[in-house]
């Protein structure tokens, strides 16, 4: 399977149904981080324009932005980054996959970028948020808020953020630190903690054989005692 992911001259990932927060944080990628004019993007310019002169579309944008920040934290939290499999799927490809959410496509390196976070970090909305704070009141901009802080905590932890170049993967192929890269993961065989990462760590699987029919205990076993032997 790591030979078809390495040799694919693309790769469509299925991550699962959209939302309409995470339609909003495409459509923000789009405009804000990619440049790109399109139906979508032109509601994010309109809101800029317009949020100049109006109150109201002022309010939109900052209730906007803060929606699609929301979607960017559905993005990471989607189900998709915390299967073992989906690891070599992501990593070993030339380019980067293509992620499919309902009928939104986007790469996570422009999800992944540091105009969202500059998102929470903008004056207009850091002060909405302490003067509503202070006042006792809880609007729309508050509630929003309060979502978002409750699904940083259950975003995946280990998201994949820069994908290695790879001409020379080194040290992502490193057993011992995919082991700690996707130690968050989740698998239904055990023994795929380890096997689902010998596509990268193809001198493990050169090595120590994948073979189902041996017990975790010797697997976990081989894995010691390969990375003690041959990465330490």
């Amino acid at each position: 399977m790591s030979s078809i992911y390495r040799e694919a001259v693309r790769v469509v990932a299925w991550m699962g149904p959209s939302n309409p927060a995470i339609a909003l944080a495409v459509s923000y990628a789009e405009a804000y981080v990619e440049k790109r004019f399109t139906a979508t993007t032109f509601y994010w310019l309109k809101l800029k324009f317009a949020s100049k002169f109006s109150r109201r579309a002022k309010k939109e944008k900052l209730l906007a932005s803060l929606r699609a920040y929301e979607g960017r934290l559905d993005i990471l939290g989607l189900p998709y980054w915390t299967r073992m499999w989906t690891y070599q799927e992501y990593y070993l490809p030339r380019d980067e996959p293509v992620c499919v959410c309902g009928d939104l496509e986007f790469q996570t390196a422009s999800i992944h970028n540091e105009a969202f976070d500059r998102l929470l970090l903008d004056e207009e909305i850091s002060t909405a948020w302490d003067a509503n704070t202070e006042a006792g009141v809880l609007d729309e901009r508050d509630k929003q808020r309060i979502v978002l802080s409750k699904k940083l905590d259950r975003t995946s932890p280990l998201f994949p953020g820069i994908r290695p170049d790879n001409s020379n993967i080194t040290p992502f192929d490193r057993l011992s630190n995919l082991l700690v890269y996707t130690q968050s993961r989740c698998c239904f065989d055990p023994r795929d903690r380890i096997y689902a990462l010998y596509g990268i760590a193809s001198k493990a699987r050169e090595i120590y054989p994948l073979d189902y029919s041996k017990p975790i205990e010797q697997v976990h076993l081989e894995a010691t005692a390969f990375m003690i032997h041959y990465e330490y």
